[in-house]
């Protein structure tokens, strides 16, 4: 293999297992097999300031969310910050939430608007 001097060149083995973890500052990258690793699964997310196609006033206490393009409607909570940010909360865990991507919040077939993910809470963080 080749080598790479990027953030995420080294992989740092815990223990028996190898768990997913980018330290971009330590200049480490963790790896697992398992696709349902609690570092990989998050219930909540924050987006930075949303952009409203329509801002239901008050926010309905539940709602869809879709993270990934195709992705089924999952079923969440949302809360709007006085800075515009929104608080995704999901009654089942999503796979590999990323800041960067998008969030789009539904009521039913009705898309309310989006916002760029700011962060996500894994499992291992907050289970």
């Amino acid at each position: 293999m080749g080598e790479d001097s990027g953030p995420a060149a080294a992989i740092e083995p815990h223990g028996a297992e190898i768990r997913p973890r980018r330290k971009i500052d330590a200049n480490v990258l963790r790896v697992s097999q398992n696709a349902q690793h609690p570092l990989l699964m998050s219930r909540e997310l924050r987006t930075q300031p949303f952009e409203w196609i329509r801002h239901p006033a008050p926010i309905p206490p539940r709602l869809q969310a879709r993270i990934r393009h195709r992705q089924a409607l999952q079923d969440c909570s949302a809360n709007v910050a006085s800075d515009g940010r929104v608080t995704v909360r999901f009654e089942q865990a999503q796979r590999a939430v990323a800041p960067g991507q998008f969030c789009v919040l539904y009521d039913g077939a009705e898309c309310l608007g989006g916002g760029e993910i700011e962060s996500a809470v894994s499992l291992a963080e907050r289970p």
